[in-house]
């Protein structure tokens, strides 16, 4: 009898134990979510072109299962802004060149509560403007950079010269 106490006492202490843990990893879980994008898409949209206007990327980050999508078929425009991608690439060399993208993200547009933010006048003179956009769980963030980027502040002007980088890259890759 006393050793059956014993089994239920020693059965209590580890599921009291774990549920403790378990509630310990999901709050660190949704920290981490809050601070990383689960996804990005990426690009280059032209308003005033014939043919091919818009060329995005979409970077998946779910755990140890990233996946990588393009869209050459000019979704940006004919969605109204909604992205589809639809062609997947499995070429290591081009998540290489994402990945740098992704540890460039400014932590102000990863921080910001806004949902969309316009920086200089994306496409104005023709010539063109770089569209981001992360999602964070449930929460989506569109950002309009110009693609001329003289008077853009310092962090915003990096970004997009690397965001710029990052597609010549993808592009050379194919």
């Amino acid at each position: 009898m006393t050793y059956l106490k014993f089994i239920t006492g020693l059965l209590l202490i580890t599921l009291s134990t774990s549920r403790q843990t378990s509630s310990v990893t999901n709050t660190k879980s949704l920290e981490i979510n809050r601070e990383y994008p689960s996804y990005i898409i990426f690009g280059i949209f032209c308003g005033e072109c014939s043919g091919h206007c818009s060329t995005m990327y979409r970077y998946n980050m779910m755990g140890n299962s990233n996946t990588l999508f393009i869209d050459t078929t000019d979704s940006y425009f004919k969605n109204y802004g909604k992205v589809v991608c639809k062609t997947q690439i499995n070429d290591i060399t081009k998540f290489q060149t994402i990945n740098k993208l992704v540890q460039h993200i400014p932590k102000t547009f990863l921080t910001t509560d806004k949902k969309e933010q316009t920086f200089g006048c994306p496409d104005c003179g023709d010539w063109c403007g770089i569209y981001f956009e992360l999602g964070q769980g449930t929460t989506i963030k569109k950002f309009y950079i110009d693609y001329k980027e003289d008077e853009l502040g310092k962090e915003v002007k990096d970004f997009g010269e690397f965001i710029k980088a990052a597609i010549t890259e993808l592009n050379k890759q194919n």
